[in-house]
């Protein structure tokens, strides 16, 4: 039997450890906030599974646009972005892709890693994504000669001849929105994308994936004037993140694998998905939205709860200041669940960041704890003189090994 001081250790223990799993049961995750670089151009940055993110650096009022990579210390220079570029992609090795603009009237899909650009193809209004094998996806299309641009297309590329995703000849360029909503890439080369029914039609478009010439359609979205697609994301498993409406009065984020499509994220009147999302390997999800709990706020989150689930948000502490803005990408959450976003702060500077959570230190703790109670439980060890701390002589274990 347990002793009077065993037996309140014991409940002490037990209520100790109830108390922290109860409060951890709620516990909002806590990030650590790094500063990679400043920059006023304000354009979704990207990071990587080993932590490496890749930014535009440059200003508001130049045209200049430089893309680096970094990890909050010294940058890597990859190239030049000039006018075009809007947003980076980036591999696990490292390589960036981006749209440059070399001369006036070209713009270029490229690949970088520090070295000489490698032009993969003539770009338009996209954010070329690439893979782990370097491979390049960007958009196309033609002009006419009044309007501009006419038709829209989907390509992949190494640095050599191209393969078509999706001709420009079944698309027009004002089917598609912006440039989160194009398409999207995997690590492992998955290509996500939205394809219409016609080069005519506004809506009732499908996403579907592809990789090495199998293709999968993930959704189909209704054809009424509410429905629309904001932003992709796939995962190396073919998971894709939808954010939009597939329906009427049916907004949010679904999760689609072409076998089921469920929604992850419903977007209220209180609580509405309005940027890109970003899934990771884990289909962990991060997505900006507007919250309105008496004021309105614009954040990153990831979950349906504003509360719980929030990585940052406008009026939030930051570098010494507040955040009055941010800027967030589909290539935004790797698989260590770091997250990364541009902000601009109330005292005038502007940057990139890195939330990256803080690990619970539920089961580490725990373990110390249950531990630590053997010893606090034990009774202690007498032989049959009474004597303390002589091995016992009965021959047999103590039985404060045994009955714990």
């Amino acid at each position: 039997m347990l002793t009077r001081r065993s037996n309140f250790l014991a409940t002490a223990f037990i209520s100790v450890v109830s108390l922290y799993l109860a409060s951890n049961a709620n516990a909002d995750q806590i990030y650590s906030f790094g500063h990679i670089d400043d920059t006023t151009n304000r354009s979704a940055p990207a990071i990587n599974n080993n932590g490496v993110v890749a930014f535009i650096e440059g200003t508001n009022s130049s045209t200049s646009a430089i893309v680096e990579t970094g990890s909050g210390g010294t940058p890597t220079i990859i190239g030049d972005g000039t006018a075009a570029a809007q947003g980076v992609w980036i591999n696990d090795s490292g390589q960036v892709a981006f749209s440059n603009n070399p001369s006036p009237g070209v713009t270029n899909a490229v690949r970088g890693s520090g070295g000489p650009l490698t032009v993969i193809g003539a770009d338009i209004l996209g954010l070329p994504a690439i893979d782990d094998s370097g491979n390049v996806t960007f958009s196309n299309g033609t002009f006419g000669i009044v309007g501009g641009l006419t038709t829209f297309g989907i390509f992949s590329g190494n640095g050599g001849a191209l393969t078509t995703v999706l001709p420009t000849a079944n698309s027009n360029v004002a089917q598609y929105p912006n440039k989160f909503a194009n398409f999207a890439v995997s690590h492992n080369g998955i290509i996500a994308y939205q394809q219409y029914p016609s080069s005519s039609a506004s809506s009732g478009q499908q996403v579907i994936t592809t990789q090495s010439g199998v293709h999968k359609v993930i959704a189909t979205v209704a054809t009424n004037p509410e429905a629309g697609i904001s932003s992709l994301a796939v995962n190396n498993a073919g998971v894709v993140a939808i954010a939009g409406n597939l329906d009427f009065d049916d907004s949010g984020i679904f999760l689609g694998d072409g076998k089921t499509l469920t929604k992850a994220i419903t977007s209220t009147t209180s609580f509405s998905v309005m940027g890109p999302a970003s899934i990771n390997d884990l289909d962990q999800l991060a997505f900006q939205a507007n919250f309105t709990n008496g004021a309105a706020f614009d954040g990153i989150y990831t979950g349906q709860d504003p509360v719980h689930d929030k990585v940052i948000q406008t009026g939030d502490a930051l570098g010494g200041s507040i955040v009055t803005a941010l800027a967030f990408g589909n290539d935004a959450l790797n698989n260590s669940g770091q997250v990364v976003f541009w902000a601009q702060l109330a005292n005038g500077t502007s940057g990139v960041y890195v939330a990256t959570p803080i690990p619970e230190p539920s089961f580490a703790v725990l373990s110390l704890l249950v531990v630590g109670s053997v010893f606090l439980l034990r009774p202690l060890n007498r032989t049959s003189r009474g004597a303390v701390g002589l091995p016992c002589q009965t021959g047999r274990f103590p039985r404060g090994l045994l009955e714990i």
